[in-house]
């Protein structure tokens, strides 16, 4: 895929993903992606059901195996490296279910999230944490299980930012959110995490709504990424339906045909 000028434009990478290809154990769901991550910046992974976008999130987070292809952090390979050595190393993740424990209070799993760091700088990090997620201020006591969606998926991000993380991945955020609530947690919560510094690669459903917070898009079509755009580029782009629905490529090539390994493709869970 050719470079762009607006690519080359870009900050310095802090996440490369180089032909990656990772799965479940048969055959793979991601078929040789290449993607970057630029520091401060947001960017969304895109595509239809069953492309692979949660796929590749978890295979940067350490928890599917890359057969092939490599995941590079500042230029240090950390392909295959186990989650809590990644949470070393600067990377948070957030999935989109299981993302805190229900029966802890607020407070208890923000300390959980803080497990990295000396017992004594815990109760400053929850401090700064709140003060980023103004929301969490008033839940402190309250055990998880009470709370919200909203306000659980808020705790998820508060607990990965407990150790400082210089790059997040999100995982379907607003899975299961109203549409205020989505807005909300998008345009204020995520994009003040990037505008504090922190690197995010998001995969959203809410595809429209989380391009307008991105600086950088990539879509996902039966695993294999078929488009490289800035994200306000490819909101303006009048097939922009057609590339959601995995249907064109970014050069209107239809990509409903493609193979993976030489086999008609399947649609599988993303």
């Amino acid at each position: 895929m050719p470079i762009s000028l607006a690519e080359t434009m870009r900050p310095a990478a802090i996440v490369t993903m180089s032909d990656v290809v990772a799965g479940y154990g048969g055959p793979p769901i991601v078929c040789g992606a290449t993607a970057v991550l630029g520091a401060g910046e947001i960017v969304t992974v895109v595509g239809p059901n069953g492309a692979g976008k949660s796929t590749l999130l978890k295979a940067v987070a350490g928890l599917l195996v890359v057969s092939s292809g490599s995941i590079e952090l500042e230029s240090v390979n950390i392909t295959n490296i186990k989650t809590n050595l990644l949470a070393r190393m600067g990377i948070g993740y957030v999935p989109q279910n299981d993302d805190v424990f229900s029966p802890l209070t607020v407070r208890e799993n923000l300390e959980m999230g803080g497990y990295l760091m000396k017992r004594a700088q815990v109760s400053d990090r929850i401090d700064e944490v709140a003060a980023h997620l103004p929301a969490l201020k008033a839940l402190m006591t309250r055990r998880a299980a009470k709370l919200s969606g909203g306000e659980r998926k808020l705790l998820a991000i508060g607990r990965a930012l407990m150790n400082r993380p210089r790059v997040l991945l999100l995982d379907e955020p607003t899975s299961g959110l109203s549409a205020e609530l989505s807005r909300r947690l998008l345009t204020e919560e995520v994009r003040s995490l990037a505008q504090h510094g922190t690197s995010v690669l998001l995969v959203e459903q809410k595809a429209l709504a989380a391009l307008e917070i991105s600086n950088w898009a990539y879509v996902l079509a039966l695993g294999r990424v078929v488009l490289s755009a800035s994200a306000p580029d490819l909101l303006t782009r009048p097939d922009l339906g057609e590339i959601f629905l995995g249907r064109v490529d970014g050069s209107g090539v239809d990509v409903r045909k493609a193979t993976r390994g030489g086999r008609s493709a399947q649609i599988e869970t993303a």
